[in-house]
């Protein structure tokens, strides 16, 4: 899996590199995430400081937070998250989020402007579970690639200094790994859609900032009853600082 994943960065690493010959109907961003402060920091100062090199706006920098439901009859299942300002590998690992989107944007002077584009994510969520109350917590790591489609609206013309957007994507859960309260076989996880949901205000002054959920509509293991539905669910909170005017 680290092999993976550092091919994977590599590949984020070399897109940052063609943003630099962007074009204005090129639309691009990196989505650049974490449920750890500590790291939702360094996070921000890497992204910060290549949107500052390019002069543009490459990377979307992202608090969030996940939770899991479970809507067993009877259940007993309790889940907590880590521990967002912990400094332990687990805590500072904890829900991990990046991948690119690429697509075509509209080049309008006038108050709107749409995108539409593909993305490819990778994911890892953890956090910690139990039957009952008296069983000590297990911990969960879970691990995804997420290819998708998504579209943009921009109320605000292109060269605006100050825009709002509006995103919606689809995304494809395919697991790459698992270790958890099953054991260590990715093949107990199921495959399934997560909705993504976006509100952003674009470019206000040094600060770019919003709001976005992320819901799945899959039950996570396949090893439960249908009617167990455990769920897991995202928030996030945007926050990209760029110490320069850029976009």
């Amino acid at each position: 899996m680290n092999k993976k994943f550092t091919l994977f960065i590599i590949s984020i690493l070399f897109i940052t590199n063609i943003c630099s010959a962007q074009s204005r109907n090129f639309f691009y961003r990196i989505d650049l995430a974490s449920g750890n402060l500590y790291t939702f920091v360094v996070s921000d100062i890497i992204g910060s400081s290549v949107n500052f090199a390019a002069k543009n706006m490459v990377f979307d920098n992202s608090f969030v937070y996940s939770f899991v439901t479970n809507s067993a009859p009877n259940s007993q299942y309790d889940y907590k998250t880590n521990n967002i300002i912990g400094i332990k590998p687990y805590d500072l690992l904890n829900d991990i989020y990046i991948g690119p989107k690429l697509g075509y944007q509209s080049d309008n002077i006038n108050a709107f402007n749409w995108a539409i584009y593909a993305s490819t994510h990778y994911r890892l969520n953890q956090f910690k579970s139990r039957y009952n109350t008296v069983a000590p917590y297990e911990r969960e790591r879970l691990q995804y690639i997420m290819p998708g489609i998504g579209a943009v609206f921009t109320f605000g013309s292109i060269t605006a200094r100050t825009k709002f957007r509006t995103e919606a994507a689809v995304r494809y859960a395919i697991p790459l790994s698992y270790k958890g309260q099953y054991g260590d076989k990715t093949s107990i996880l199921n495959n399934g859609i997560t909705g993504h949901f976006a509100l952003t205000l674009v470019g206000a002054n040094w600060i770019s900032g919003g709001v976005f959920t992320d819901l799945n509509f899959y039950n996570i293991y396949k090893t439960e009853p249908s009617t167990f539905k455990t769920r897991l669910y995202t928030i996030g909170i945007q926050f990209t600082f760029t110490p320069a005017r850029v976009e």
